[in-house]
């Protein structure tokens, strides 16, 4: 028998229980397109958004105290051999214990698991700020080697959000898989190989790219910035509790604006682009704790229509003269009068500010067809 462990942890994220229960059921969604044959289809609660609610709020009973994280844990019955057992804390605001997801796989030492996948669809459904696949060997050598408990560092495999995977020195060997939100999965080693995974540790510990999380935490990640997205927030509300203007379909605000980019380049524009894309991610964090995951619309359609001249509906044409081309995150319908919220990150050239911008609409906010 082989067993490992893919885990993911992050700073305070208050969410309500019926988030952590989405992510909760997406998690189990994906063990169990990932390890069919460790009956992750017969996890107990099963993946029912309102069993997994019912479940958390169970275990929240009593004395919790507001900002108090829900907690889970759940095992599969599979086949001979193979196992999972996952467990979590999310949903809270402390400022001294790290929220975590941690799934436990046995297998028979010769089958083939997915690891990086499985890593890859923590970092998708939980937005750590770093995440590893460690088995004990490894465990041991990082110990020996001064690596705590509680501290960042990194198993074979390691996830690193944004902020950190910015910090990454160009000299490391590892493969890597870059996530959506500028995040990067990292093989650092294969199995067995402790020596590597320790020195690949060191170097990253060296560049701050193990830096913890500075106490009291106040934030989920490394890349966060809670008080920019409190603001940006802030703003969303005010946007959505304003009026629409009819002949423009929609109210649009800017939440963030970098620098202006004019002589930068290569290192340092990377950077400022992935500082960018925190700030779009912290801000999603923010609503998705609110109204549950957004989802995706497409600028693709009325970028090409601005090319060609050709007629659009109100709302997107006034994303274009805006110059708001980045594809959105949605929500909706939200509030008391059921408005429709976007978010995007845009920049008009190379040279300009990068900025992060919302859109109310009281109509659908739906991609357009070709």
């Amino acid at each position: 028998m082989t067993r490992r462990v893919v885990r993911g942890f992050w700073g305070p994220r208050e969410e309500s229980v019926e988030a952590v229960a989405g992510r909760w059921r997406r998690t189990l969604e994906r063990l169990a397109e990932l390890l069919p044959q460790a009956g992750a289809g017969t996890t107990e609660p099963r993946a029912d958004e309102a069993v997994l609610v019912a479940e958390l709020r169970a275990k929240g009973e009593g004395d919790r105290a507001v900002g108090t994280p829900y907690e889970l844990s759940l095992t599969t019955e599979g086949e001979p051999g193979w196992g999972v057992d996952v467990s979590g804390r999310a949903g809270g605001l402390s400022e001294d214990l790290l929220q975590a997801i941690v799934i436990a796989v046995e297998s028979p030492d010769d089958a083939e698991v997915p690891e990086a996948r499985l890593l890859a669809a923590v970092a998708a459904v939980w937005a750590p700020d770093f995440g590893d696949v460690l088995d004990a060997d490894v465990s041991d050598a990082l110990d020996e080697a001064g690596f705590e408990a509680g501290e960042p560092f990194l198993g074979r495999i390691g996830y690193l959000s944004p902020g950190r995977a910015a910090l990454l020195p160009a000299d490391l060997e590892a493969g890597g898989l870059l996530m959506r939100d500028g995040g990067q999965v990292l093989t650092l080693a294969p199995r067995g190989d402790t020596g590597t995974v320790v020195r690949a540790n060191v170097a990253l510990r060296e560049a701050g790219v193990l830096e913890s999380l500075p106490r009291p935490m106040e934030r989920a990640r490394l890349d966060a910035f809670p008080a920019d997205t409190v603001r940006a927030v802030a703003e969303v509300d005010a946007l959505l509790a304003g009026p629409v203007p009819e002949a423009e379909a929609g109210a649009t605000a800017v939440l963030w604006e970098g620098p202006w980019l004019q002589g930068v380049y290569e290192q340092e524009w990377t950077a400022a682009s992935t500082t960018a894309q925190a700030h779009l991610a912290a801000v999603e964090d923010g609503l998705d704790a609110r109204w549950g995951p957004h989802r995706s619309v497409g600028m693709r359609v009325p970028m090409a229509r601005k090319i060609d001249g050709t007629p659009m509906p109100p709302l997107f044409r006034t994303l274009v003269d805006h110059d708001y081309l980045g594809d959105l995150s949605v929500w909706g319908p939200v509030g008391d009068d059921g408005r429709y919220v976007g978010v995007s990150l845009n920049q008009t050239d190379g040279d300009a500010p990068m900025i992060v911008a919302a859109v109310v609409s009281s109509e659908p906010i739906v991609e357009l067809d070709d």
